[in-house]
């Protein structure tokens, strides 16, 4: 006969365990419905706010390009697993290293968006499942996301909330709080979702908390802020031109 004893002193650690596991298969369900294993083998193009992107892809090795018109002349910028270059007109141009920091950051942002669900099985991730919630009428299972430090790239501190329908596991909004810039906190609602070559894509409207409250909100408040329609729309997150 088991000890009650040793039953309470286990009871957490099976919680821990049975949660991540959850999290884990509705992570794995949920880019299975997305197709999104068939980017990590993959090139494609895409544009988004006048710029155009190309990302290829083999087994975890990237690289990510960005092409934009500007004054100095037509600007190409190219990031991947190991360094941050950039060409204008085709010459390689000098960047000192805080901006070569904040133009990788801003390339690896978009394309971290445009690839979502896939990218949530990085070694970095820690996914913890926090239960359901019903939203707009549909049953959502609920994904908090942070980042191990080592991996976890500049923004390791970011907090993410996902919400994934419950039958499908499409992943139709998220949240994110961030530490940037001064720090804010983000909720973006899915739409116009499409498959490309078999792949899901969808864009996205981006709210946020009034500017007066936005400081003082916890990323725990943010869904119903969202569901007592007290959040405000910031823009749209529009992906165009998809070449897959």
């Amino acid at each position: 006969m088991k000890h009650p004893l040793l039953l309470l002193f286990f009871s957490p650690i099976l919680f821990f365990g049975c949660n991540r596991d959850t999290a884990q298969k509705i992570v794995d369900t949920a880019i299975e419905y997305q197709n999104g294993n068939l980017l990590d083998k993959s090139s494609f193009s895409f544009h988004f706010r006048d710029k155009e992107y190309i990302s290829t892809r083999n087994s975890g090795n990237f690289t990510y390009q960005r092409k934009f018109q500007d004054s100095v002349g037509m600007v190409e910028d190219v990031l991947t697993n190991d360094a941050f270059t950039r060409r204008i007109d085709g010459k390689k141009v000098e960047v000192d290293q805080e901006w070569k920091t904040k133009y990788s950051n801003s390339i690896n942002s978009v394309f971290y968006f445009v690839y979502l669900p896939f990218g949530l099985n990085d070694k970095a991730v820690i996914k913890e499942f926090l239960g359901n919630d019903t939203i707009d009428g549909l049953k959502y299972d609920c994904i908090k996301i942070s980042f191990k430090t080592e991996g976890g790239g500049t923004d390791h501190d970011d907090i993410f909330y996902y919400w994934f329908q419950t039958e499908t596991k499409s992943m139709d909004y998220f949240a994110y709080s961030y530490q940037t810039d001064g720090g804010g906190i983000r909720f973006r609602k899915a739409y116009n979702q499409r498959r490309i070559n078999k792949v899901i894509f969808q864009d996205y409207v981006n709210l946020s908390p009034e500017k007066s409250i936005e400081k003082s909100t916890k990323i725990e408040e943010i869904l119903a802020l969202y569901k007592a329609n007290k959040l405000v729309e910031l823009s749209k997150i529009e992906t165009e031109q998809i070449s897959f």
